[in-house]
């Protein structure tokens, strides 16, 4: 009914000012109510001329296609962190632009949204408005050194970069100078948006009549008032089940039987909020065993996904200092997406050499060429090939990995001839001691600086010898990390103006950095099945949506908190000076949509009693329900008149719903199964005679009689250690040492203490 009332509010609005509803804009919060607004209102109204319902995003892209400049913001963070690269090296600290530049592009993404709500043609006054204000905090409260001098440095830059950039929603304020809008209707998250708050005041100011702001609880108060409103009141609503998990793992299992309870009713699209990204994926492993379709509307970090480590792991292995279980990690994961290749194609006869016609070469001095032909089979990369790598540096300990004289000795050794060729030979690789040669010709290619468009080009050619690049093309995730580091066809001159400016020569080092900042901050999302049956969404999107029904896992203190802790280098007194939100405004947020979730007719809420073995307490919200619960439930006569409101007035903020909860009983089903005794087993070694026991055997078959049976008589040998615990005197001595090259440094620099964060 809340969409009932707020539709008639925008046909009233519309006839009110004789608008044209196709050149009327109707402003949604999030873009998966444009579809849902778009339903409601074909509903109603069948016949009539359809608003445009907008969000400022989709707006923006239906009246311009924008083209950053390399100034600009580009929301592309390999593009992005070359920018604020050259402009960390612009200032001072050039020497520190590497990891400088990252903290600068965080501090400006979100400096873009309130950048993008400014004017175009004020935006650069607001940023030295900004800045000037800034200092002066900083001068204010530098003695109590509430900020850095790195810090100030990161938001002088961030300012100085959003407030001269220009962005794709500068379009909508074109569109509104020039008179293309007849009524400009907004409809007011659960959130601040500053962008449609800044269009709503663009308008107002030159035609007020146009404008209307639409809030939606006010909606919901006026569909509550209807006689024929079907909107339920909280109290009369079944109560929310709480369920208290013992631990992590409990907490998820019960997620997910609420949430497959949900589905099997067959009410709807059931609601799965996203508190803890770690417990929502865990729900969902467990979800996907059930065959049910999910919706994920969050996404992920592109960094915690199979097809980046596959990356992070090549560029860790060809570090030149890297160690054995670095390189080691990195051909168990080529020989993994080589064997799902296999899988996928198994009519397909596998590949044991190199092809002849070689790939592009690998080399510092070679120039990039978009032409150049790719290796058309990959390096077979065997289980056996690798365990047995494995197993001689386990056995002669080597902690680091070893060069390629070492390795070449080794093939001598074994009858192999140590002569394989160059990295783009043909020659079949079908030994341990031949691979281990190719893997040191692999690393030592990405060893010498040379251009970030070389690096992109090597590092690709790597991918397609070892089969990871055909693995990565074909995988959802891959593809999105081929995408970010525009590795997509067209896509590598995007990065070459702006890397040769940020640097004409990289190290392997700074490309690893760049490139795992770029993984960082980018996103995954899955694709979206047919016919969903639930939908993974944040805390604040429940809003005006037809869920059937609501899970909200952990809700305790730490995923649930009364206020959201804020990213970033902002300080409180910052982020109150350039709007981002000050604390009561977060904590406002996050109870009006905490009690939405609550709306709803069937409401699952969990959380966990202990975590990693320490106790854990509900979040506070949670407990204010409880309390709120308990008051209700007791007698009238147990309580006075005075004291019950009181008691009311503190357990229930402002606008909250009185909706009882009530503990709920585990919604995992009892499977019972049969008693099925086994006898103990007897081993018997008389086939494994003893003919020597020394007097370590002796104390060992004292200890513990299992230990002696699999090292003496199976002939067991426990896998050595590549690289051994650091003790207590070597972290010691670590410490004491990076402090002293610390002081050696600053005392060469001539640096002051006293100017250092």
């Amino acid at each position: 009914m809340q969409w009932q009332a707020i539709l008639t509010r925008i046909a009233q609005h519309l006839q009110h000012t004789h608008a044209d509803p196709t050149q009327s804009v109707v402003l949604l919060p999030f873009a998966q109510l444009v579809p849902l607004a778009r339903k409601q209102w074909a509903q109603r109204w069948p016949c009539s001329l359809l608003p445009r319902f907008e969000t400022t995003s989709s707006w923006a892209q239906r009246l311009h296609a924008f083209a950053p400049d390399a100034n600009d913001i580009s929301r592309d963070a390999a593009r992005d962190l070359l920018t604020a690269q050259r402009l960390v090296q612009q200032t001072p600290w050039a020497r520190q632009s590497h990891w400088l530049a990252a903290r600068v592009y965080e501090a400006a993404m979100q400096l873009a949204p309130l950048a993008a709500a400014q004017h175009p043609q004020a935006r650069a006054s607001w940023g030295a408005d900004m800045q000037q204000q800034l200092i002066a905090l900083h001068q204010q409260r530098h003695n109590e050194l509430t900020t850095l001098d790195y810090e100030q440095a990161i938001a002088a830059i961030a300012i100085t970069w959003a407030a001269h950039s220009a962005y794709a929603t500068d379009a909508l304020f074109a569109a509104i100078d020039a008179g293309q809008l007849q009524a400009l209707l907004v409809l007011n998250g659960l959130q601040p948006d500053p962008l449609a708050h800044a269009l709503h005041t663009q308008l107002a100011a030159q035609r007020p009549q146009a404008v209307c702001v639409l809030q939606w609880d006010e909606a919901q108060d006026e569909a509550q008032d209807e006689p024929q409103a079907r909107v339920q009141n909280p109290a009369t609503l079944p109560p929310v089940r709480l369920h208290t998990a013992a631990h992590f793992e409990d907490q998820a299992q019960r997620a997910a039987a609420c949430v497959q309870q949900a589905v099997e009713r067959g009410q709807g699209l059931v609601a799965l909020v996203d508190n803890d990204r770690a417990l929502t994926r865990r729900i969902r492993a467990l979800l996907d065993g059930q065959g049910l379709a999910l919706r994920d509307e969050t996404g992920w970090k592109l960094s915690t996904t199979h097809a980046a480590s596959q990356l992070m792991a090549l560029l860790r292995a060809c570090s030149a200092q890297a160690e054995s279980d670095a390189v080691l990690a990195w051909l168990k994961l080529a020989q993994a997406a080589q064997a799902a290749l296999a899988d996928q194609s198994p009519t397909a006869p596998q590949q044991q050499a190199e092809p002849a016609a070689p790939p592009a070469p690998l080399s510092a001095t070679t120039s990039v060429t978009t032409s150049a032909p790719e290796p058309q089979a990959a390096t077979a990369i065997t289980a056996e090939a690798v365990s047995q790598i494995e197993s001689h540096l386990r056995s002669h300990s080597h902690a680091r990995w070893p060069s390629l004289p070492y390795w070449q000795k080794w093939a001598q050794k074994n009858g192999v001839n140590p002569a394989i060729g160059n990295i783009d030979g043909n020659v079949s690789i079908n030994t341990a001691q031949a691979l281990a040669c190719r893997v040191e010709q692999w690393r030592q290619a990405l060893t010498q600086p040379r251009p970030l468009q070389q690096w992109l080009a090597d590092v690709r050619c790597i991918l397609h010898h070892t089969g990871q690049w055909q693995w990565l093309a074909q995988d959802d995730a891959g593809s999105a990390v081929l995408q970010s580091l525009h590795w997509q066809t067209g896509a590598a001159p995007l990065l070459e103006a702006q890397a040769n400016s940020a640097a004409p020569s990289w190290t392997q080092a700074a490309f690893t950095h760049w490139a795992s900042q770029v993984i960082e901050a980018g996103k995954y999302n899955p694709s979206h099945p047919q016919r969903e049956q639930v939908a993974l969404v944040p805390l604040s999107q429940l809003l005006l949506r037809p869920f059937a029904a609501v899970v909200i896992p952990g809700c305790d203190e730490k995923r649930l908190p009364v206020v959201p802790e804020p990213q970033g280098i902002w300080t409180p007194a910052q982020r109150a000076l350039l709007g981002m939100g000050e604390q009561a405004q977060l904590q406002s947020s996050q109870r009006r949509a905490w009690q939405y979730a609550l709306s709803y007719a069937q409401v699952d809420v969990l959380y966990s009693s202990s975590e990693d073995g320490a106790s854990q307490q509900p979040s506070p919200l949670l407990l204010e329900c409880l309390l709120q619960s308990q008051i209700q439930s007791q007698p009238q006569s147990q309580l006075a008149p005075q004291s019950t409101a009181q008691s009311t007035a503190q357990a229930t903020p402002a606008g909250a719903s009185l909706r009882p909860i009530c503990p709920a009983p585990d919604p995992r089903p009892v499977r019972p199964l049969p008693a099925a005794p086994q006898t103990m087993p007897q081993p018997q070694s008389q086939r494994l005679p003893v003919t020597h026991l020394s007097a370590s055997s002796y104390a060992t078959l004292r200890e513990c009689p299992y230990s002696f049976f699999a090292l003496h008589q199976l002939n067991l040998q426990q896998a050595q250690e590549l690289t051994e615990a650091i003790e207590k005197r070597d972290f010691g001595n670590w410490l004491h040492r990076t402090l002293q090259i610390f002081h050696e440094q600053l005392h060469a620099e001539g640096l002051q203490p006293a100017s250092l964060p």
